[in-house]
């Protein structure tokens, strides 16, 4: 699967993983994320943020975020 890079024009949550245990946090407006898998069927979708892998909905980002670029 291509990867998508998408700049958000809101801010946004996330579900990251820290310490063994999730947490939520704030992905700022004007991000840049880069969606790693786009799983068929699935709710959420694993993104790289800051360095860090994060599950974000897939509907926020669709809702949220415009696309930057596609690169295979």
């Amino acid at each position: 699967m291509a990867q998508r890079t998408y700049r958000l024009n809101r801010p946004t949550l996330a579900i990251a993983n820290r310490d063994g245990k999730n947490i939520v946090v704030t992905v700022p407006y004007d991000a840049y994320i880069t969606v790693c898998d786009f799983p068929a069927g699935s709710r959420l979708a694993d993104v790289e943020w800051d360095r860090q892998i994060v599950k974000m909905f897939v509907v926020d980002i669709r809702d949220r975020g415009e696309l930057i670029a596609v690169a295979s």
